[in-house]
């Protein structure tokens, strides 16, 4: 598309080549000799009708081609990276998940065992005193009949 543009199309998207120049200069994309020379030429009012312009056209095509170009390849692999991260993040969710669940049921199956062991604890609570009672009654009635 931008081979297809010459002098005069060039000069309508200016805008376009600075907010493309701007992006690619904020992912480390191109390099500062690069950038200087399409920003210098953002810059200057240019005659389309000057040789020294349509000299100058298809080396500026040419470096923005090329930060098309790295642009995209650095967008493929990120795609790429975030794909494996977007994975082993969905992993990790669903397993974090299921840990969850399984924690909940441990929970529930423990809160009844604990019921359960307060009920046998109780009752044998409830035997020991019971015993207690009869083994001080035993040593009463032994005292008792050690004294006579």
């Amino acid at each position: 598309a931008m081979e297809g543009s010459k002098p005069t199309s060039l000069i309508a998207i200016r805008s376009t080549i600075a907010d493309s120049l701007a992006l690619a200069s904020a992912l480390n994309l191109v390099s500062e000799s690069k950038r200087k020379s399409v920003s210098a030429f953002l810059q200057t009012g240019v005659d389309p009708a000057d040789p020294t312009y349509a000299y100058h056209s298809q080396g500026i095509i040419d470096t923005l081609n090329s930060l098309l170009k790295e642009f995209r390849a650095e967008k493929a692999t990120l795609d790429e990276e975030w794909g494996k991260a977007k994975s082993t993040f969905e992993s990790t969710i669903k397993s974090l998940t299921n840990k969850i669940s399984e924690n909940g049921t441990a929970m529930d199956n423990l809160v009844t065992l604990i019921e359960e062991l307060k009920g046998k604890i109780a009752v044998a609570r409830q035997s020991l005193v019971t015993a207690d009672g009869m083994l001080k009654d035993d040593q009463l009635f032994m005292k008792d009949m050690t004294e006579r």
